[in-house]
Parts: structure tokens; C-alpha cells; sequence
């Protein structure tokens, strides 16, 4: 993850598969093909694409607290 590059939030879409990622801003753009786990060969179509960014730097500590904002049940 780049730290100085802009991230938006993207509905990504893969046949009957669906998927919300950030996404670079070179990417996410509505019809491009992205590539989730690079060198996968596995590409998704940018289907919407979210008005507002995020900057790399805050990308993952945004992550972190989205995984850990639940109390785990078990």
C-alpha cells in the first residue's frame, strides 16, 4: 500500500461474485478491470465508484478499526 496515493471505495463485480475494496485512484474509475492480489490474474469490473477519499497513509489504521469495531462471540 502506497502511503502518499488516494484510495476510494469501490463495488467491484466478477461474474456473480460482488466485492467492496479501496482501490487506487489510477483505478477506480467506473469499467475498469482491477486486479485485487497482484499477480493473481483475477480481474474485477469497477462498477461504482465512491465520491469521497481516503489517503494511503490513513487507509489501514481505517481497516484496523473496521475489523475490530465488533466484540467477537466467541
Amino acid at each position: 500500500m502506497k502511503k502518499n496515493t488516494r484510495y476510494f471505495q469501490c463495488t467491484l463485480s466478477r461474474g456473480t461474485g460482488r466485492q467492496v475494496a479501496y482501490i487506487e485512484e489510477r483505478g477506480a474509475k467506473v469499467g475498469n478491470k482491477v486486479e485485487i492480489l497482484e499477480g493473481s490474474n483475477s480481474f474485477w469490473n469497477v462498477d461504482s465508484v465512491s465520491n469521497k477519499s481516503v489517503d494511503g497513509i490513513y487507509l489501514k489504521d481505517l481497516q484496523d478499526y473496521g475489523r475490530n469495531s465488533l466484540p467477537s462471540i466467541l
